[in-house]
């Protein structure tokens, strides 16, 4: 069975720290989804499932229309909380929380702004979204939208990278990342980051 695990589409997200804040796609996100609808209307897509968050709802529902698919929400997908720090502008965290956004940047693995998840949390519960997503799909393909920080945990997960190098896995908006699961549910990552061109 192959998987599309998909980047939504642009956001703007005016420097600021974004997680679980709810933003829409931008008139050029919309596009990106345009074109990778396009391409995955050959397909045939068995459904697509999504964060809840409107970025990924909006990006599903664009796929959905040019494949005849439904659509379905699936909350363990929602990007990383941020805590107290989503939807704040980085220079004013690192003017209130200098040592934690330094902290941060040197235990991504574990670090949890306040009140907020740490890459471990994520990871853990994200890997639990895409088991609901792939357990009754056997034959044919799936589309799975998600987010930045989802897509690097899951990522990380199935090619046994360490968290603490998360960064190194390259997320545009809009990129597709493609996942072949054989017979016996091993899964191979076949492609990382393409982006489709309009």
């Amino acid at each position: 069975m192959r998987i599309y695990l998909l980047r939504h589409g642009e956001i703007d997200t005016q420097e600021r720290m974004v997680g679980q804040t709810d933003l829409p796609l931008t008139d050029l996100g919309r596009e990106q989804y345009h074109a990778i609808a396009r391409y995955l209307q050959t397909e045939n897509l068995d459904i697509v499932y999504h964060s809840p968050l409107r970025r990924c709802s909006e990006s599903a529902r664009i796929i959905g229309q040019y494949c005849n698919i439904t659509s379905q929400a699936e909350s363990l997908l929602t990007e990383i909380n941020l805590g107290v720090w989503d939807g704040m502008k980085k220079s004013k965290i690192q003017q209130l929380y200098n040592k934690d956004f330094a902290e941060r940047a040197q235990n991504w693995a574990h670090f949890k702004p306040p009140t907020g998840e740490s890459f471990t949390d994520l990871q853990r519960r994200a890997w639990k979204g895409f088991e609901q997503c792939i357990r009754y799909q056997h034959h044919n393909p799936i589309a799975i939208v998600s987010h930045a920080g989802v897509n690097r945990t899951l990522l990380a997960q199935i090619q046994e990278i360490p968290l603490a190098d998360i960064f190194s896995i390259k997320q545009d908006y809009g990129c597709m990342n493609i996942l072949d699961i054989d017979i016996g549910r091993r899964i191979e990552v076949v492609e990382v980051n393409r982006c489709v061109d309009g």
